[in-house]
């Protein structure tokens, strides 16, 4: 079993992502036309960035726990860039949505409280470029968060090899 603070990083981490998943899409798709829902969404978007940087650095210097029974090789492997991805996306998509709102000039405040200092110099064309991939971001870790839940309900349900107490 992974250590509490892995397994609480990894709870709160998975909430946080589904739900600015689901905000930012509506958002993107004109469901939730709201300013406030923005002012929401960086705000959480912040608090992924931390947590996620958290809970790889806790996994760096965490055990972790064999499978039982052992898993393919194709399937560790599967595991791990999956895993990869999704904090490379994460992190990505936490990055290029922080840079580039900044870089275009767009000040908020951290939950309507404190306010975010402006850490770049206004380049509206350097901060569009990279708040361009902030979709792409977001696109790769919903299909990864979608792939790793479909992954775990598999193993619970079908293999039945009890790879979610990892986690529990």
């Amino acid at each position: 079993m992974y250590s509490f603070s892995v397994r609480l990083l990894h709870k709160i981490l998975a909430m946080l992502i589904m739900a600015q998943l689901l905000f930012g899409f509506a958002y993107a798709w004109d469901l939730l036309a709201y300013k406030w829902i923005i002012t929401l969404h960086k705000s959480f978007g912040l608090v992924i960035l931390i947590v996620t940087l958290l809970l790889v650095v806790t996994r760096l210097f965490s055990r972790k726990p064999d499978y039982s029974p052992a898993l393919p090789f194709w399937q560790k492997m599967l595991a791990m860039i999956v895993h990869l991805g999704i904090y490379i996306s994460a992190l990505g998509m936490a990055l290029s949505g922080l840079i580039g709102s900044m870089l275009m000039g767009y000040p908020w405040k951290v939950f309507f409280i404190a306010p975010l200092p402006a850490f770049f110099k206004v380049n509206k064309e350097l901060g569009s470029q990279i708040f361009s991939y902030h979709y792409t971001f977001a696109s790769i870790l919903a299909i990864l968060v979608v792939g790793h839940i479909v992954a775990a309900l598999y193993h619970h349900f079908v293999v039945k090899d009890k790879i979610l107490h990892r986690m529990k």
